[in-house]
């Protein structure tokens, strides 16, 4: 009998804070759309042509989106859930406050969003040193690699 009592008490408690966690989780989410709202400003400044977002960002991204769905998802089973079944959400919501709280962090990026297109490395030329012999041989390397990229692409 007193282990249903103390099942039934830690139940209520749970009922009980689950609002102050599900605020708790919703500043959280809030805070974490801050950083990629801050993210996307700089991927718009970082993102230029010969240049691709790192895979790491792109990861962190999708992330976040699921994130978002699976609270929204919480937030609606709690509003359809009656008051005696309520408090079984607790643990959701504090393990969505984790995972929250870890994508916050890995969202502050130090270095740089985008790393170099692997398809445009080494095809900027810079031509303004270049003699005519230089050029002739720019010109030939360009038209070889351009040749061999056509023959491999049908086959001959």
């Amino acid at each position: 009998m007193e282990f249903a009592l103390n099942k039934i008490d830690k139940h209520w408690d749970n009922n009980r804070s689950l609002n102050q966690h599900m605020n708790d989780l919703k500043r959280k989410v809030m805070e974490l759309n801050g950083v990629k709202e801050d993210i996307d400003s700089r991927m718009k400044a970082e993102l230029q042509p010969r240049k691709k977002l790192k895979r790491e960002v792109h990861i962190w991204l999708e992330n976040v989106e699921r994130i978002n769905g699976e609270v929204q998802n919480l937030n609606e089973r709690i509003g359809e859930s009656s008051t005696l079944t309520r408090g079984f959400h607790a643990d959701d919501v504090l393990k969505r406050t984790r995972e929250v709280e870890e994508l916050i962090q890995q969202g502050k990026f130090q270095e740089d969003l985008v790393v170099d297109h692997p398809q445009w490395i080494g095809q900027v030329l810079s031509t303004t040193r270049l003699s005519g012999e230089g050029t002739k041989a720019c010109m030939e390397e360009i038209w070889k690699c351009l040749m061999d990229d056509v023959v491999g692409k049908i086959g001959v």
